[in-house]
């Protein structure tokens, strides 16, 4: 039979336990959040790389197309001309 003694000693040691299992939860938790925030970083930035690609290739491209254009209409109408 366990004492009155023996039963506040292991409460003790089992509640010592779940603290300690909290203490490690918690820094798990803590670890989790601070590699969460960091990929959500990671991913922000190279979302911002690849957008400022796209715009570039898209003011490229535009470029290209309107000196085109001009350069067409400007044959036309040397053509027209002559």
């Amino acid at each position: 039979m366990n004492s009155p003694y023996e039963a506040a000693k292991r409460l003790s040691r089992e509640s010592q336990s779940l603290m300690n299992t909290g203490e490690r939860y918690l820094k798990y938790l803590e670890k989790m959040e601070q590699h969460d925030n960091n990929s959500e970083e990671t991913v922000l930035r190279n979302y911002e790389k690849e957008f400022e690609k796209v715009e570039t290739v898209y003011k490229t491209l535009v470029k290209m197309l309107t000196e085109h254009k001009e350069r067409l209409q400007k044959n036309l109408t040397d053509s027209m001309v002559k």
